[in-house]
This record gives C-alpha cells, sequence and structure tokens, in this order.
C-alpha cells in the first residue's frame, strides 16, 4: 500500500536567480528533484523544476538536509510535487527571497516509519 506524505511550510529560495518573474506562482504544481551532485550543497541540493523540467528554485538547505534523506532512503515512490502557499516575502534577510511551499510524495506503508524518523523536525502528517 501506498501513503501520501505531505510537509507544509518547506521554503522555497533562488528565484531571483532562476524565475525570470523572481518568484514561483501561488498553486502552481512543481516537482521536486533531489541533486546530490550540486556544487553549492552537495549531497543535500533539491531544485524546485516547473513543468519544463526548468529550475526555478531551490529548497533552503536547512529544509534540503533533511528532505534529502528521503531520496536517500528510497522510500518515494514516483514524483515529490511542490505547490507554493504564499507571495515571495524577504523574512531571512540572508536567504533572499522566499516561499513557503508545501511538498507531497507517495511512500510505500512498510517505509512508513522511516519516513516519519526521517521528516520528524517539519511539519508533516501522512494520509
Amino acid at each position: 500500500m501506498i501513503s501520501t506524505l505531505v510537509l507544509k511550510d518547506i521554503r522555497a529560495v533562488g528565484m531571483h536567480h532562476h524565475c525570470l518573474d523572481k518568484h514561483l506562482d501561488i498553486g502552481m504544481k512543481y516537482t521536486a528533484q533531489w541533486e546530490p551532485n550540486c556544487v553549492y550543497d552537495p549531497g543535500n541540493a533539491i531544485a524546485i523544476k516547473d513543468h519544463r523540467n526548468i529550475i526555478r528554485a531551490y529548497f533552503t538547505r536547512e529544509d534540503a538536509a533533511i528532505v534529502s534523506r528521503l531520496f536517500c532512503a528510497n522510500v518515494i515512490v514516483g514524483k515529490m510535487y511542490v505547490t507554493t502557499r504564499v507571495q515571495c516575502h524577504v523574512e531571512v534577510q540572508s536567504l533572499g527571497p522566499q516561499q513557503e511551499c508545501t511538498v507531497q510524495c507517495k511512500i510505500k506503508t512498510t517505509d512508513l516509519d522511516l519516513a516519519k524518523c526521517v521528516v520528524e523536525k517539519l511539519n508533516y502528517k501522512f494520509h
């Protein structure tokens, strides 16, 4: 069986580098892709890509350090989806513009305990 993992309050950053309009569109569905060989955050980087597979943003390093463990553990079934919930704003100056997102992915029921241990520090739920 498969369960859906929902992570709330995942922060997207870097839109001002990757987006012409400097933000992610609210309500638009993007995909998250682990980039373990990224030179800026080796082993952890998670890119947010649009329907054309173009990078639009990244998870913050703090969020990526946690969520990347789901990719490492190979517990995600299919794709991880990202939707933005708020307008772009600057909350932490050192991060620049950011947007809070909701992230969803499918997890095999046999891997739920492992997934719960990985995301315990995040705002999450399963259904």
